[in-house]
């Protein structure tokens, strides 16, 4: 981790305008009633793998105190009964510094596996780290990833493992490369062959471009590394596993960026490369492009973690950063709220790491910060643990978003949804960040059957207090949320997906995507593939399908229903695509799809559904939106949508475009 504010650097070459062209970004809304907000598992978004943090450089510290200690501390992260549950684990190979340095703060000098050039491993170090590892597999942490922050010191430029004596250079000798990605994975294959423990990635570098960051004399390991020399250590470490017989079991991550805006250089590498890197990982301190990082890994076919975060940010409160429990926590719980739901909803995180969950409270006091979730003294083996309100508020995600979970859609919401299909179980996690009081309503009328509740808060009177039940009313839940609250809500609900859909259709996908696989299987839909021309169905012999004015672009996307969609390309106002749907008479409930991966402010649509204009001058957002339409009648036999360019729109980029659409028959 090394924050600082610079420019922020982009890197737009071909390859990345190519997904964005086809991006997808990951916030969506409905089309609401009095503000209420619709949760619709039909919206399902990514897995959920789990929560974690970082092993450095507190682990290094506790890992030698007393077994009854280190108990407390790894029950209160790990534990899913008595703490926040982590089921992630970010485990640093340290590369050691130069024992004759006495720069690094305290946790800080990782002992590394080889300490002189040309001498054998010496398994017996790191012991402290191990040791939490250990502990944190015993509680259920089974996700874990191994990275490095530094080679060691011999084999740097400087003599030392904080970085280059000149800051933006890279710091790894050039005859050095092969050898440290055989470091690498040595330390990994030992922990495999010999330890029983086997990460599933292994991130070589981190976060490097920080440039000012990693110099040398600074207090933690750190390397700046160009494009050239990120490639050439990734065919490195790629060839090392590969030789070792690792890469079926060890696969690679990168590139660890400290701005998510940054995650974009990766698209600068050559195609191999990307072929060998298995899982982008991001760190979220810095930058706002959270679509199109999701875009950029959903079309390079890459996982996505949000791998490392945390912040103090200073405020103007009494007292200054440093606060466990007053006005400014708050403020720190609500910047944590906000990263979470950000970075889980638009980044599309399967996994969502805390930097450093324990820090040193002398140090914090010293440094007026509040950085970590958990406070102690290192200087000293003590079980003075203090929870600080980002702690309670990370236990309001972490303890009930469990992994498996599906992230479903819901809107600009502020509240991240999450739909256990197992355990049936919605978890509804919302924060207000604002001054006042707000009362918000969630319709859940889209699950077959609703029973028991339960809410738990933190405020600033409240640490994940268990509230009493609430009741849900015609579909309808209504909460209250105080000011600068996280507010939780388990609700049993079950859902099966097949409720009277008629007819899904998965713009721009001729060959069956996940989500029409999965919706086919639980209704008998009568449009046999996801999309196809207006004519008659081959199985159902039902007539449906698109028309459009000119000629038609198709972007087809497996695993998500909005990367896939459907333009018409004609250059007159009024122009578009009409979808027809043989039905018979009656009510329905339609849902329309849109994403606009261009972002185009004069892309004006006019949406008419049986000949009625009902939504005018519609601007599709960068980011995903539902648009929901109740008991539209059909008298003729035939429903038809028009998704048309407004008339007085001719610009180039402002095709009419829709993602999907969803038909169901309403109980007349």
């Amino acid at each position: 981790m090394f924050l600082f504010n610079r420019k922020n650097k982009m890197f737009f070459g071909t390859v990345l305008i190519a997904f964005l062209l086809f991006a997808n970004v990951s916030e969506i809304t409905y089309a609401k009633e009095d503000n209420i907000i619709v949760i619709d598992p039909f919206g399902e978004r990514q897995t959920f793998e789990g929560w974690g943090t970082s092993l450095c450089w507190w682990a290094n510290v506790i890992g030698g105190w007393s077994e009854e200690n280190i108990d407390k501390v790894m029950d209160l992260l790990y534990s899913p009964t008595k703490g926040l549950g982590f089921t992630v684990a970010r485990y640093n190979i340290g590369g050691g510094d130069n024992p004759s340095h006495s720069h690094m703060r305290i946790g800080g000098d990782v002992p590394g596996y080889l300490p002189i050039e040309g001498g054998n491993y010496d398994w017996t170090r790191d012991a402290n780290q191990r040791k939490i590892l250990d502990e944190a597999i015993i509680r259920g942490a089974d996700t874990l990833e191994a990275f490095s922050n530094s080679p060691p010191y011999w084999m740097t430029y400087s003599g030392c493992s904080a970085g280059n004596t000149f800051p933006w250079d890279d710091n790894l000798k050039e005859e050095y490369f092969d050898e440290f990605a055989d470091y690498l994975t040595e330390v990994v294959k030992h922990f495999r062959d010999e330890w029983g423990i086997t990460f599933r990635t292994l991130s070589p570098i981190n976060e490097p471009s920080t440039g000012l960051g990693w110099k040398a004399g600074n207090n933690q390991e750190g390397c700046d590394w160009s494009k050239e020399s990120q490639e050439k250590i990734y065919r490195e470490l790629y060839d090392s596993l590969v030789e070792k017989d690792l890469i079926g079991q060890i696969r690679i991550s990168g590139n660890e960026e400290t701005n998510l805006d940054w995650t974009f250089n990766i698209e600068d590498y050559s195609q191999d490369v990307i072929d060998d890197i298995w899982q982008i990982n991001t760190h979220s301190y810095h930058g706002t492009k959270r679509p199109e990082v999701k875009s950029l890994a959903r079309f390079m076919d890459k996982r996505i973690w949000m791998s490392e975060t945390d912040s103090s940010p200073t405020l103007p409160l009494s007292g200054g950063a440093h606060d466990h429990y007053g006005e400014h926590a708050m403020e720190e719980a609500m910047w944590l709220a906000e990263k979470i739901y950000y970075d889980v909803y638009d980044i599309g995180a399967e996994s969502w790491v805390f930097w450093q969950a324990v820090e040193d409270e002398t140090g914090a006091v010293e440094g007026d910060h509040s950085f970590g979730l958990i406070h102690t003294p290192f200087n000293q083996d003590n079980d003075n643990f203090i929870l600080t309100k980002k702690y309670y508020t990370m236990a309001q995600y972490s303890k009930f978003i469990c992994p498996g979970y599906k992230i479903i859609y819901n809107g600009i919401s502020k509240t991240l949804a999450a739909y256990g299909e197992d355990d049936g179980k919605l978890v509804l996690v919302a924060y207000n960040d604002t001054d006042d009081n707000k009362t918000i309503s969630y319709d859940l009328s889209r699950f077959d059957t609703l029973g028991n509740i339960e809410v738990y808060r933190t405020s600033i009177n409240e640490n994940l207090q268990k509230l009493q039940n609430i009741f849900i009313n015609d579909d309808i839940l209504e909460i209250s949320l105080p000011s600068k609250s996280v507010t939780t809500i388990i609700i049993d609900a079950d859902y099966s997906n097949s409720d009277d859909i008629m007819y899904y259709v998965d713009c721009g996908n001729v060959e069956c995507s996940n989500s029409y696989t999965d919706i086919d299987s639980n209704n008998n839909l009568r449009n046999s593939v996801p999309d196809q021309a207006y004519g008659e169905d081959s199985i159902s012999n039902y007539s449906w399908g698109y028309e459009t004015d000119g000629e038609t672009t198709a972007v087809a996307h497996r695993d998500d229903m909005f990367f896939s969609l459907r333009t018409d390309e004609s250059l007159l106002g009024g122009r578009g695509i009409t979808y027809s749907f043989e039905v018979p008479n009656g009510h329905y409930n339609i849902d329309l799809g849109f994403r606009d991966p261009w972002s185009h402010a004069y892309r004006q649509l006019d949406i008419t559904i049986e000949g009625n204009l009902e939504t005018w001058r519609y601007v599709p957002p960068r980011w995903e939106e539902i648009k929901s339409y109740k008991a539209v009648q059909v008298n003729d036999g035939m429903l038809t949508i028009e998704v048309d360019r407004c008339k007085h729109i001719i610009d180039n980029n402002a095709d009419a475009m829709i993602s999907f659409i969803r038909i169901d028959k309403c109980s007349d």
